[in-house]
Parts: C-alpha cells; structure tokens; sequence
C-alpha cells in the first residue's frame, strides 16, 4: 500500500519562505549537488590545464561510446511525440470557451527557443 510506503520512508524536505515565496527542496539531494558541482567548480579553478583534459577525455569517451543511444533516442522521442500529437492533439488544454493565448507560429517559437 502507498500509505505504508509513505509513512516507512518519509520524505526528507525542508519548508521554508525565501522573497515572499515557499520553497520546499530536499536537502540530502541538495547537498549531494552542491558537493558535487562546487567540487567540479573548484577542480577547474585550481587545475585548468587538468580539468580541460579530463573533460575533454570524458565528452570524447561519451560520444564515442554512447553516440548510438543519441540517435536511438532522438528517433524514439520523434516518434512518440507523433504518436502524441495524433492520440491527445485534439485535447483542448483549459475550459472550452478559452482562446489560446499564443498563436501557432508563437507558440512553436516558444518551444524552439526554449530547447525542445
């Protein structure tokens, strides 16, 4: 039961106001990214020349090994969202009266520019 799982393995989350607005975040998870991102950080500051050959080692030990999943995925993420647009494309996202607040054309430059 979900219940149970809850009540065996709470989630450890920390509440709290920052500028009026409610943050809640986890802060194991939290500080397991900032160790790593500050150790990253400090890595690069104090051994550039290092750090440039260790990154450069890993970007070219990525594509060379995992280059295949790249397209596989890409070629899988293309078509599930075919598949989206052609099973839940007509689902209107609101009430049915609302307008759309973004034309097509401005709506797909806001998806582009955002990454997708």
């Amino acid at each position: 039961d979900i219940n149970d799982n809850a009540s065996r393995f709470p989630m450890r989350e920390v509440r709290f106001g920052l500028f009026g607005s409610p943050v809640i975040m986890n802060p194991v998870v939290s500080l397991i990214g900032l160790v790593i991102l500050w150790g990253a950080a400090i890595y690069c500051m104090v051994d550039p020349e290092g750090a440039k050959e260790t990154l450069l080692n890993g970007r070219g030990g990525t594509s060379h090994y995992f280059s295949w999943f790249q397209i596989a995925t890409q070629a899988f993420f293309v078509f599930f969202s075919i598949f989206l647009a052609i099973r839940y494309g007509n689902i209107k996202l609101g009430n049915q009266d609302d307008e759309p607040e973004f034309s097509t054309p401005t709506f797909f430059a806001l998806l582009f520019s955002a990454g997708v």
